[in-house]
């Protein structure tokens, strides 16, 4: 979306986009709007917390799945409050605290021994991602890891709209 509106001189404006992006998936807005924010309801409700430093992810996905329709059916009979954010690394996923799926926690422990920051699983699941401070610390938890499905990503720190 963002680069179909450059591209034809940026006919829609940012909440346009947001909103267009919000009918094709919740997680869209996010990923249009970017940074490191906290987003609610369809997506479209985003805050943002600070600026996400320069860092790197290893993504790894297991061969567990999880179906979103599943999750939030599962959320909506157990709505857990999600815990107040105080600053500095805290990563929370109300959906990691309804799973409890001992693979999910497996992951998170390696990362986090092979040198992440901090670790959690992404959106409803199942893929978990590792925060390492460097490329160097990434790669060696890359190498390290043993999944078939995993990468390494740096998150884009600029708007993209």
């Amino acid at each position: 979306l963002c680069g179909l509106n450059k591209f034809f001189g940026k006919p829609f404006t940012p909440a346009q986009l947001l909103g267009t992006g919000a009918e094709i998936g919740s997680d869209v807005p996010f990923c249009i709007h970017g940074g490191f924010a906290l987003c609610k309801g369809r997506g479209t409700e985003i805050a943002e917390i600070l600026p996400l430093p320069d860092c790197f992810f290893v993504v790894v996905k297991p061969e567990l799945s999880c179906s979103t329709k599943e999750a939030y059916a599962l959320y909506g009979k157990n709505p857990l409050p999600c815990t107040e954010w105080r600053g500095g690394l805290h990563l929370y996923n109300v959906f990691e605290k309804l799973y409890m799926h001992p693979e999910i926690d497996k992951i998170k422990r390696e990362l986090t021994a092979l040198g992440a920051l901090e670790a959690g699983m992404t959106g409803s699941g199942s893929a978990v991602f590792g925060v390492f401070a460097d490329m160097k610390a990434a790669e060696n938890a890359f190498s390290r890891i043993n999944y078939t499905e995993k990468f390494i990503a740096r998150p884009i720190l600029d708007k993209v709209y």
